[in-house]
């Protein structure tokens, strides 16, 4: 156990991310309590690349994911049952957690917070954060940022042509408002020359129907066939 009467030993510079085999040694020396080994086994790591592709962390999920934890089984619930004066993960943890908390008091950091922003505190403070988690958020936000960039021309695009269709249309429905309104067109008269053109056509069309129906002879002084021509006319009259 812990002497009540021993000076208080300041804690390491860097944050415990994975400090533990680091510094175990020396509280062995000093007769400390051990951390509580649950607290670095391999169940409690976080899984990086489902924590790197959040939208937001809160507090919490910052505090442990800082240390490499996972916040669902490393949080303030599990670590508030540990005193921190008898661990240097609990104590390393609770101070983490309220320089958070002020942080966000004064407005440097959101709650929740985007990782991106986070891990950018935690370089302008100082606060050591997991590499490898720092990189998958990085290339998380590339990945997003182009895909973005993808569907902004895409739309881009597809509003453009419909700017195109749009001015289609409109020039479209004025025309036919154009021609709605316009007066109708008069038939201009036909002149002597055309009419006398129409009447020999006609005559010519007459001329053959009565030499290939009739038998009609132009060069006789008389043709029954003008008898014949006559009579089926006058029947003719007389049906309609």
């Amino acid at each position: 156990m812990v002497d009540p009467s021993a000076p208080e030993k300041p804690l390491p510079e860097a944050w415990n991310y994975w400090m533990y085999d680091s510094y175990r040694e020396e509280v062995d020396r000093d007769t400390r309590e051990i951390d509580d080994p649950a607290f670095h086994s391999h169940s409690e790591r976080a899984d990086f690349d489902e924590w790197s592709r959040k939208s937001f962390w809160t507090a919490d999920e910052a505090t442990a994911l800082s240390f490499g934890k996972s916040p669902e089984q490393v949080n303030l619930t599990t670590v508030g049952y540990v005193s921190s004066g008898q661990s240097l993960f609990a104590q390393y943890y609770e101070s983490l957690g309220d320089l958070i908390l002020t942080a966000q008091s004064k407005g440097d950091l959101n709650e929740p917070m985007h990782p991106a922003h986070y891990i950018a505190w935690c370089e302008r403070e100082g606060i050591s954060f997991p590499d490898d988690l720092a990189e998958k958020v990085s290339e998380y936000e590339r990945g997003m940022a182009e895909l973005v960039a993808e569907l902004r021309e895409k739309v881009t695009s597809l509003q453009d042509r419909v700017d195109d269709l749009t001015r289609e249309k409109r020039e479209q429905l004025y025309k036919i408002d154009t021609l709605r309104s316009s007066p109708p067109r008069e038939e201009r008269p036909k002149s002597a020359a055309a009419k006398a053109k129409e009447r020999i056509s006609l005559l010519k069309l007459v001329l053959g129907m009565a030499i290939g129906g009739y038998g009609y002879n132009p060069s006789a002084l008389r043709n029954k066939a003008t008898q014949d021509i006559v009579g089926d006319f006058r029947s003719t009259q007389s049906h309609a």
